[in-house]
């Protein structure tokens, strides 16, 4: 037996205007997965959005006040003496319409729920007295909101992981703005491949404010004075996050790019089904090239591409200048390039240092060739070549990327097929393309050791991307 007083853990404080106070009291881990509870107070004039609790069951215990309770066109006002259960999947809505702080006790039945209670802001009022003024620690709560958000939007895929990216708070959001020192001057003259990676950047930045129960509503170049601020992200109080928006969120930190050996699985088409509506959510395309004769095409753009950049100087230099021997928070540290990039693969990957990795391997004893690899390949697609499809490629991108990770799939981007116009344009022509193709990307199951979750690449922190104020923020 174990007995759990009320008051003695951290509240948190929901992310938006007159929200609920929460203490959780059972997490997953003392729960077992399987229960969860958390004492709840909603302040005078407050609510709890309609929101549902994914595959929990719930019970609310009205504790003290009148709560205010609607689901559907079905509503009541009950009191401490009764208690509610709520359907697994139902919808349902929390509002204190009295002047005195409501509190109640919800029992949760799975456990997943409590983790979007877990992720709002820690404040420092006591559980007893939370929710007697329901705006005061609302900047607080704001700022460390956007705090998470980023951090969880650093996180992104980016070229070379150069992290161009800026954010900036403003009153009801995050503005998102290019780095333009970090832009590629050699590889990417045009801002394609920052387009991409700031995207990218913005598809995080909605998914980590969905797991905390933000509408998460972005502009993009919302400013045609300013082709450098790429998007503001209006971030409002919302429904409550499904287990499929809270799994995307836990996806961040599993997604990394993988430079090792893919397993022979190939990829269930059902799996694919849903990289395909991923990437069409955000406004991008999927195809899968599943025919031969694509893939030869694809094998031999790859080649010819990859030959004209490596035998660039100004291309190989700057190439260099991204990859690290020591610690750096940026690029690609020699430690996540493989020995061998050719190893198996009949597709041409970018060889980023030439023995900077130490010697290629020895391959299997009796001097066979290493074992071929057949990892699933695709490509994003966008409707055309234009700054705004760039954006909406790098987040669909972002998301076929989580998607997958989720499911224990890794990437490797296909990049020098798509480097240049002209490349895109015969690679869109050889395929039949609607569109323009903006990265093609092996898709497989690891191999080995190098399971999904150990990221090899470091990440700059909040503090050099976020700033205070947007219209601070506007340069490059």
């Amino acid at each position: 037996m174990r007995v759990l007083p009320i008051g003695a853990g951290t509240v948190r404080q929901a992310p938006f205007p007159d929200g609920p106070a929460a203490e959780v009291l059972v997490d997953e881990q003392v729960g077992g997965g399987q229960l969860a509870a958390a004492h709840v107070t909603i302040p005078p004039g407050g609510a709890m959005p309609d929101h549902a609790h994914g595959e929990s069951t719930a019970l609310v215990v009205p504790l003290s006040g009148e709560l205010l309770i609607a689901s559907g066109q079905h509503q009541e006002q009950v009191t401490q003496g009764v208690v509610v259960l709520l359907d697994h999947g139902e919808r349902v809505r929390l509002a204190n319409e009295t002047n005195e702080p409501v509190t109640l006790l919800a029992v949760f039945a799975s456990a997943g729920f409590v983790r979007a209670l877990s992720s709002w802001p820690a404040t420092t009022t006591t559980a007893a007295s939370t929710g007697t003024s329901g705006r005061g620690g609302d900047g607080a709560a704001w700022a460390e909101v956007h705090r998470q958000v980023v951090e969880q939007a650093t996180h992104a895929p980016s070229v070379h992981n150069t992290q161009p990216w800026r954010f900036a708070s403003y009153a009801e959001g995050l503005d998102l703005y290019a780095d333009s020192a970090r832009q590629l001057p050699v590889l990417d003259p045009r801002g394609r491949q920052l387009h991409l990676s700031c995207g990218a950047a913005l598809l995080h930045a909605q998914v980590a404010a969905r797991a905390r129960g933000l509408t998460a509503e972005p502009q993009l170049l919302p400013d045609p004075a300013d082709p450098a601020h790429f998007a503001r992200l209006r971030l409002t109080s919302g429904k409550a996050p499904s287990e499929r928006e809270l799994a995307l969120a836990d996806a961040i930190a599993l997604r990394h790019t993988y430079r090792d050996a893919f397993s022979t699985e190939r990829l269930p088409d059902a799996l694919l089904e849903r990289l395909r509506l991923a990437a069409e959510a955000q406004g991008g395309y999927l195809r899968a090239l599943t025919h031969p004769d694509d893939l030869l095409e694809l094998q031999s753009l790859l080649s010819r591409a990859d030959t004209a950049e490596q035998a660039d100087p100004a291309y190989r230099q700057e190439l260099a200048a991204w990859v690290h021997t020591g610690p750096a928070d940026d690029g690609i540290p020699c430690a996540a390039l493989p020995a061998d990039p050719e190893r198996g693969s009949s597709l041409r990957l970018r060889e980023f240092a030439p023995n900077a990795a130490g010697p290629p391997s020895a391959g299997p004893p009796d001097g066979s060739p290493p074992a071929a690899e057949r990892p699933d390949v695709v490509v994003i697609i966008s409707d055309d070549d234009s700054p705004r499809s760039w954006l909406q490629a790098g987040q669909a991108l972002g998301a076929v990327l989580l998607q997958a990770a989720h499911e224990g799939v890794m990437a490797q981007p296909l990049a020098q097929a798509t480097d240049l116009p002209g490349s895109r344009q015969r690679l869109g022509a050889a395929l039949g393309l609607v569109g323009t193709p903006q990265l093609a990307l092996r898709l497989g199951y690891p191999t080995g050791a190098a399971a999904p979750g150990v990221a090899t690449t470091s990440r700059r922190a909040v503090a050099d991307v976020l700033s205070g104020h947007g219209q601070d923020s506007a340069g490059g």
